[in-house]
């Protein structure tokens, strides 16, 4: 069937809190979430707000080796 493999900063991160704005509701579905339910498929969401472009790419790399053949 398939999966979604979603990695990225807070856009992505689906337990981002605004650390400048706290009073913010952020609980809304990120964009890995909606795509995932628009396309039927399961969804692995590896985001983080505040991690580097560096930081972003070594997480899939090292989340496909782990988990995946």
């Amino acid at each position: 069937m398939g999966f979604i493999l979603a990695s990225g900063c807070s856009f992505t991160d689906p337990n981002f809190k605004s650390a400048i704005h706290p009073e913010y509701d952020t609980s809304y579905l990120k964009w890995p979430e909606i795509l995932g339910k628009r396309l039927n498929k399961r969804v692995i969401n590896l985001g983080k707000s505040g991690v580097s472009n560096d930081k972003i790419a070594t997480g899939v790399i090292q989340k496909l080796i782990k988990d995946f053949d």
